[in-house]
């Protein structure tokens, strides 16, 4: 950042890399976060009918900032809310731990798509 006093690109670079250095230290969190609750439900891990497509949605809303940023078309498609079971798309797990399986497809896609790319989410 000293050399960012000279140079304002330098400077911007280094912020860039801050701002950057955040996001994964924040990412890593969440993973954690996500392991310590799913381990807190018990000793064996509680199985339950989880909607894939409502995850998948909340999850691509959650980075449209971010995609924006990049200028990635990130887009979703499949299952919609409200459709009941008949259109839904189940799978049986941990939600917790299949939210963020999720969130690292769809964050690793961001980090390695080139700027004005195309992301899309996809559950069948």
């Amino acid at each position: 950042i000293d050399a960012g006093q000279r140079d304002p690109q330098e400077l911007k670079r280094s912020l860039r890399q801050i701002a950057r250095s955040s996001q994964r230290a924040a990412h890593m969190v969440n993973q954690l976060l996500a392991l310590a609750r799913a381990e807190n439900q018990g000793q064996a891990p509680r199985r339950h009918d989880v909607p894939l497509g409502e995850i998948a949605t909340e999850v691509v809303r959650d980075f449209v900032p971010r995609a924006m940023d990049k200028r990635i078309d990130l887009g979703y498609e499949g299952p919609q809310r409200g459709l009941g079971p008949a259109g839904r798309s189940l799978l049986r797990g941990n939600p917790l731990l299949v939210k963020e399986l999720v969130r690292n497809l769809v964050d690793n896609a961001l980090l390695y798509t080139p700027e004005g790319g195309t992301v899309t989410v996809r559950v069948l």
